[in-house]
């Protein structure tokens, strides 16, 4: 058993156990968890905890879709349909040649398109109709 001090900014921490041999069986005991003292230059936790990744095969996630707006008389078709994506990794995700298709949408991303690391796109069969009727 041993013990260590760490002085962390801006970090988090996990905790493992494990053997080297797969049959054995391994414990651990984590003590002495106290709160921190003293100030922190950390920035304020979010009010709401952002969207997490859809899988662990890709950081993007759906967030939102629209697909089956109320079709008004005046409109004819249903422009304000949307996609939501949400970029969850720390890194900037490519997007281009990637699309979303619907019966009522088909959207690519051009070549040169990319989601920011926490950047949120938004895809929209008529975009300033969807701005107009404050769907966004």
């Amino acid at each position: 058993m041993g013990r260590v001090n760490l002085l962390l900014t801006n970090a988090l921490v996990g905790l493992a156990a494990s053997s080297a041999q797969t049959i054995q069986t391994t414990t651990a005991v984590f003590a002495d968890w106290g709160d921190a003292t003293g100030d922190s230059d950390d920035p304020p936790a979010p009010l709401a905890e952002l969207p997490g990744p859809s899988s662990r095969r890709t950081a993007l996630a759906i967030t939102e879709i629209h697909y089956n707006p109320r079709r008004r008389q005046t409109e004819g078709e249903r422009p304000t349909q949307f996609v939501e994506l949400f970029n969850s990794d720390f890194t900037d995700k490519p997007l281009g040649g990637h699309r979303l298709e619907s019966d009522g949408m088909r959207f690519v991303f051009p070549t040169n398109a990319v989601l920011p690391a926490g950047g949120y796109v938004v895809v929209a069969k008529n975009p300033d109709r969807c701005l107009s009727v404050a769907v966004l």
